[in-house]
């Protein structure tokens, strides 16, 4: 596993989760589930674009990314104290992989837990009610263990200075 610091990239992350948080806020679709929903998920895309070294999509869409946030893949994050599923709506259309990502706002890290690909986790994933409707769940022990291909330098691709 290996631990990705959050520290230099948070302002960017809480600028891009407000963007969004805006731009989402009107739609009937829109249920923030906890506080920090949106900072939390883009930190996952962040932490994971760093591990890959490949800038992710800052751009805002209106109809939202097809699910997918980098080639292939769709990354799913919680914070550290409450990740125990990777959790989904039932009726998503995603034929790619589920990166889970694992994010601590307190000391400012994040890594990847695991992986799954979308057939996988709709085979063994159970519908769960967790207070906002029917999700599918899947507990983080089904997920697979991730080791990047490339070896690995990480350098803040965000920095621009």
């Amino acid at each position: 596993m290996i631990k990705v610091s959050i520290q230099d990239v948070y302002p960017l992350a809480v600028e891009i989760a407000e963007a969004r948080h805006n731009q989402k806020k009107n739609y009937k679709t829109h249920k923030p589930l906890s506080d920090n929903y949106e900072v939390v998920g883009v930190l996952g895309e962040l932490v994971f674009s760093l591990i890959i070294q490949q800038h992710m999509d800052i751009d805002l869409k209106k109809e939202g990314d097809d699910g997918f946030d980098f080639a292939k893949s769709n990354i799913k994050t919680s914070e550290e104290h409450k990740a125990r599923h990777l959790i989904e709506f039932k009726d998503k259309q995603f034929f790619g992989y589920y990166y889970f990502v694992i994010v601590n706002l307190q000391n400012k890290y994040g890594f990847v837990k695991g992986y799954i690909h979308s057939k996988e986790f709709r085979e063994k994933a159970q519908l769960i009610d967790f207070g906002y409707g029917e999700r599918l769940a899947l507990e983080l022990t089904h997920l697979h263990e991730w080791t990047p291909k490339k070896p690995l330098v990480l350098n803040n691709i965000y920095n621009h200075d």
